[in-house]
């Protein structure tokens, strides 16, 4: 019989190791990583891997997820990759930067092997890059763009995949730039910007309108947006040079911002993730010292979870899961400049375990924060239940309540099984 052991982090103030998977091939800034066909991570760079050819938009891909290689040129000369979106049919899409012309957005079906472009978007140039891109639910194309001058950086959207592009006619024709889309579970669309419209705007019809949302105090720039439970979003901005959080319940109607000082190092949220299948975390990137931050109470409060070494800015953080014959990991990864690297760091090791107790492998991977540790450790989300403890031979050692585990027992490995699962999910947990 095989049961699942969940590697345990135990600790609220989550310092994470952060290991630099190597600098992408001439990048100097990665803009944003997805996963794609076959579970491969892409990762869009700008820079020049072969010098004199005049291109600096590539996309690089990893098949382990730690060695990266150049994937299949985009044709033309981009001067960067600035977006990554896997959609449907794991066909993945680019949007790319092109000094003096139009940006286009490509497409590979085939994992980033072979590129085609969608037609443009525009009878003139709106902007010289596409800088954000999604496939909403109703498979609707959403693509923003920057400013560079023009009045026209509006967000395009297309109905027939990408053959032709329609464009709010009139509701906003600011200056500005779109850092970023999402659709809400309601599918409410959101973007986020700088310019005299900056701060978040929103859609209820698929994108075929945009209407500003309430203005967040001293917000210059919208850098990021994620839904946090049921239509609850939370934003990353600067805020008069300070980075910050907030929240809105009501469709960004009003907005709470959420942990206040406690991001003291950031000058700028630029990337927010919610890691809703590790203990419902909230994970912020930020610069100027490529800090990441990490919340376990809905934003409320934040402590560091590490920096990353040589960077200056984290534009994407992402979750990836690998797994292989005895264990699946989790993994944060992020998309960094100004080096052009990549960063992944564990979460967690679900570690695939036979009844018999010397079946746990040696290299698991089975780690605790802090380690070793000296008081009892609490299980997230279980704190007020008592959990049962068992050792590696499958003997029961004692039932302890959720915030008070480990202080008597002697150093080894352990497992605990939760309560009211209605199936056996057990966590590891290794005392030194």
């Amino acid at each position: 019989m095989i049961i699942f052991m969940f590697f345990l982090i135990c600790s609220p103030d989550l310092n994470l190791e952060w290991q630099n998977t190597g600098e992408l091939t001439g990048a100097v800034r990665v803009s944003d990583i997805a996963l794609g066909l076959n579970g491969y991570l892409y990762a869009g760079g700008q820079g020049n891997p072969n010098p004199g050819s005049g291109d600096s938009g590539w996309v690089y891909v990893s098949q382990d997820l730690w060695n990266w290689q150049l994937g299949g040129n985009l044709p033309g000369n981009q001067d960067g990759v600035y977006c990554l979106f896997n959609g449907a049919g794991d066909t993945l899409y680019a949007g790319t930067g092109m000094w003096g012309d139009l940006p286009l957005v490509f497409k590979s079906g085939d994992g980033g092997q072979n590129w085609t472009a969608l037609s443009n978007y525009g009878t003139y140039r709106p902007g010289s890059r596409v800088t954000t891109f999604i496939e909403d639910r109703q498979g609707i194309f959403h693509l923003g763009n920057n400013y560079m001058g023009m009045s026209a950086a509006i967000p395009r959207r297309s109905t027939d995949r990408g053959a032709s592009w329609l464009v709010d006619s009139g509701t906003i024709t600011y200056n500005s730039t779109h850092y970023c889309l999402q659709q809400s579970a309601d599918n409410t669309l959101y973007f986020g910007s700088w310019g005299s419209g900056g701060g978040v705007h929103r859609s209820y019809d698929n994108g075929a309108t945009w209407s500003p949302a309430a203005g967040m105090p001293g917000v210059s720039d919208c850098y990021t947006i994620i839904e946090v439970g049921a239509d609850t979003i939370f934003a990353g901005v600067d805020s008069s040079n300070a980075g910050k959080v907030f929240k809105s319940v009501d469709h960004g109607d009003s907005w709470t911002q959420m942990g206040a000082g406690y991001l003291p190092t950031a000058t700028a949220v630029r990337s927010l993730l919610y890691t809703a299948d590790f203990n419902y975390e909230i994970f912020c990137g930020t610069t100027p010292n490529a800090e990441v931050f990490v919340s376990v109470d809905k934003g409320n409060t934040w402590s560091s979870a590490g920096t990353l070494s040589g960077a200056t800015t984290v534009y994407k953080l992402i979750e990836v899961r690998k797994t292989s014959a005895s264990a699946e990991s989790l993994f944060i990864y992020a998309a960094t400049g100004p080096n052009g690297d990549v960063f992944r760091s564990l979460l967690q090791v679900i570690v695939k375990v036979d009844e018999n107790p010397q079946a746990v492998p040696p290299d698991a991977g089975i780690r605790v924060f802090p380690n070793p540790f000296a008081r009892a450790v609490a299980v997230p989300g279980h704190t007020n239940e008592t959990v049962a403890v068992y050792d590696v031979r499958g003997v029961k050692v004692g039932a302890y309540r959720g915030d008070r585990i480990g202080s008597d027992l002697a150093p080894g490995i352990y497992f605990i099984e939760l309560p009211d699962r209605g199936h056996a999910l057990i966590k590891v947990l290794k005392i030194e």
